[in-house]
């Protein structure tokens, strides 16, 4: 698979989110042939680990936040 289409910025998790909805919807009609099927499969599996990324970020960033003064890393299960 050749990667000639221009790089995208990276979408917010947001957006990701509402794209891979609107995948499972198109995959889930059963009007698409199978190239199309295809490629919007390959499309979802990007956007999920794009938004699984950002998700891995974001708690790296929670604990650097929750780090105290003398260097202790205090974790706490994050409520999203």
């Amino acid at each position: 698979m050749s990667k000639s289409r221009k790089q995208e910025p990276a979408a917010s998790l947001a957006e990701s989110l509402q794209r891979l909805e609107e995948i499972v919807s198109s995959l889930e009609s059963a009007e698409l042939d199978l190239d199309d099927a295809l490629r919007l499969f390959e499309e979802g599996i990007g956007l999920l680990r794009g938004a699984r990324d950002q998700v891995a970020g974001a708690e790296v960033k929670v604990q650097q936040v929750l780090e105290n003064a003398e260097g202790d890393l205090q974790l706490r299960d994050l409520d999203i």
